[in-house]
């Protein structure tokens, strides 16, 4: 089911409803505020009330917009924090962040072959953003465990995530690696080669192009693949051998000539 937000004219939101499409998200509110199984009915009421007939009715909301309907993006980083009254604030939501991982599931490794619910108990082999996140889920959901005992529901380990400081972090990162190819990759991960961020980096990382560094990504951070006859090492651009197309001393023998 996808989610719509409804405003009025003046653009304040007036509630969200999972719907199929914009006609029965309108349907939906019409039974939420006034008990009517369509938004048809409620209109039709309304111009009941009214006293006026049709044409009357028309002229005199000739100046009023209809309700505004528009689909919530769950796929974005700024929706996190947007609260069910549609207002924008600094808090993380859980309900919107178990929304914003369902959306994205589908590009996790081996997403194909897992539910979402036992993906957190095992943890995904993924390097991007959204693994991670995963890791994440799966620790609040050990969190929520160790706490409440017996099995959370996926939104109950959301809820525990959101909890927990935009800023928290536990020595977790990015690395960003260029191999010989060429190819440009953001690993998440534990430990000293990445790049310590948190939870909030995580998340806005999740949303970024395949091969895209988060916007505080510092180059001293970047490591390139260089494979010599002693196998495979990973080195500053600067460290790179002078005859490597990506080493800062490379000299194209064409162009010189």
């Amino acid at each position: 089911m996808k989610l719509f937000r409804i405003c009025n004219q003046d653009f304040n939101c007036l509630g969200e409803f999972e719907a199929l499409d914009e006609k029965d998200a309108l349907d939906a509110y019409a039974r939420d505020t006034g008990g009517y199984q369509t938004y048809a009915e409620m209109e039709a009421a309304d111009l009941y009330a009214s006293g006026l007939d049709a044409g009357e009715y028309a002229h005199a909301n000739r100046n009023t917009l209809p309700l505004r309907v528009r689909e919530v993006d769950d796929r974005d980083y700024e929706t996190l924090f947007v609260d069910s009254n549609g207002s924008r604030g600094d808090d993380l939501h859980g309900f919107r962040l178990a929304r914003f991982v369902r959306a994205w599931y589908p590009t996790v490794t081996g997403a194909d072959d897992c539910s979402l619910e036992d993906m957190l108990k095992r943890g995904s082999d993924g390097y991007e953003a959204i693994d991670f996140l995963l890791r994440l889920l799966g620790e609040a959901r050990d969190e929520w465990v160790s706490e409440n005992g017996g099995e959370p529901t996926f939104e109950q380990c959301c809820d525990e995530l959101a909890s927990w400081s935009l800023h928290y972090d536990c020595q977790y990162g990015a690395r960003v690696i260029v191999w010989e190819s060429g190819m440009r990759e953001v690993r998440w991960g534990y430990g000293d080669k990445y790049c310590w961020a948190d939870l909030d980096a995580v998340l806005e990382g999740v949303t970024l192009p395949d091969g895209q560094a988060p916007d505080w990504w510092d180059e001293d951070w970047t490591d390139y693949e260089y494979c010599d006859f002693r196998g495979q090492h990973f080195v500053k651009r600067e460290d790179l051998p002078a005859d490597d197309p990506r080493s800062p001393e490379y000299e194209d023998d064409e162009q010189e000539a």
